[in-house]
């Protein structure tokens, strides 16, 4: 998530952004996380605006997610391609007095959020069979320009904020996990471009058509791509319980066997990158929320107290599995 003093509705930044493209109606605040998002008009249709300052992520990662987007329009993969600016930019680079800020506009995707649906055999299938489609594309995939990150370069980062603030039992657990991964087989086959967030409220279901169609990669990076499937049966597990859970999994690694066969080496090591996921997801996190301010308005308050039972429910994850090591 992007540090608490970015988390600001701040609707004059939002317009000055918009310009950038023709025809928006004024811009409505919609969520801020990971990036700012607003929705806008154009035509009678709605679009996401989403927008971050470079301060806190660079435009080259940007530029490198689009590009990845394009390369799965272009073999007919389900997402959603980014709208053209007045300046025929995929990506803006805008100044502003806020900072300088990076912008891409995103039309809806069409369906239901896999979020708001009761999980059944079929989508869950379906979900399994559109990851291991994306998995397969990537497996191909030869950035033109930028590349993204990979796991180790993370977890240099994890290492490096863990210093910044002291964390000793970050750090210790950083070392572990990236011993461990370090053993595991690696090619191109098992390792490669992953979407890394592929749960149920970035998956729009087209029931009329049978597909899914994918959004938000902005997390994307290189690891192995069980990892996809680590966080896709999270995410499952998070809607649909224990009790309904066992038969949603089997309906999700069928669909995604039947598009490409899975690394059964690295699948048994699913609580190390769960591990993983929950340690990067900490020291992100906690690096937001460091910076304090003296009176605060009370949703900030409201926010750290929930903030904190997150980082205490990942850290009691990760250390769990670190202090067996």
């Amino acid at each position: 998530m992007l540090k608490l003093k970015y988390l600001f509705d701040n609707p004059d930044l939002a317009q000055m952004i918009s310009k950038n493209w023709d025809c928006l109606s004024t811009p409505v605040f919609f969520r801020i996380s990971s990036n700012v998002i607003y929705t806008v008009k154009k035509d009678s249709k709605t679009f996401f605006l989403r927008f971050s300052p470079q301060a806190e992520k660079s435009i080259t990662s940007v530029i490198a997610e689009v590009e990845f987007l394009m390369y799965l329009s272009e073999r007919g993969f389900n997402v959603c391609n980014p709208v053209p600016s007045k300046n025929l930019k995929l990506v803006e680079d805008v100044y502003t007095p806020w900072g300088s800020y990076t912008a891409v506009l995103f039309p809806c995707s069409r369906g239901v959020q896999l979020s708001k649906v009761k999980l059944d055999n079929y989508s869950a299938e379906l979900m399994g069979k559109t990851l291991g489609k994306l998995h397969k594309l990537s497996c191909q995939y030869v950035p033109k320009k930028f590349k993204r990150k990979n796991h180790d370069a993370i977890l240099d980062e994890v290492s490096e904020l863990a210093q910044k603030y002291g964390l000793e039992d970050v750090l210790t657990s950083a070392v572990i996990i990236r011993d461990e991964l370090d053993t595991l087989p690696k090619d191109s086959k098992n390792y490669g471009l992953i979407h890394y967030d592929f749960e149920t409220d970035n998956l729009f279901i087209d029931s009329e058509n049978q597909n899914i169609s994918v959004i938000d990669f902005d997390d994307s990076h290189y690891n192995w791509y069980v990892l996809d499937i680590e966080r896709a049966l999270n995410s499952i597990l998070e809607q649909s319980g224990d009790k309904e859970f066992n038969d949603l999994k089997s309906s999700f690694i069928a669909g995604y066997s039947s598009e490409r066969s899975i690394d059964e080496r690295i699948l048994e090591k699913l609580p190390l990158l769960t591990a993983y996921a929950n340690l990067y997801g900490y020291t992100r996190i906690y690096d937001s929320v460091f910076e304090k301010w003296n009176n605060e308005p009370q949703w900030i308050g409201e926010l750290r107290t929930h903030i904190n039972s997150l980082l205490d429910e990942r850290k009691k994850v990760f250390l769990e599995y670190t202090a067996k090591k």
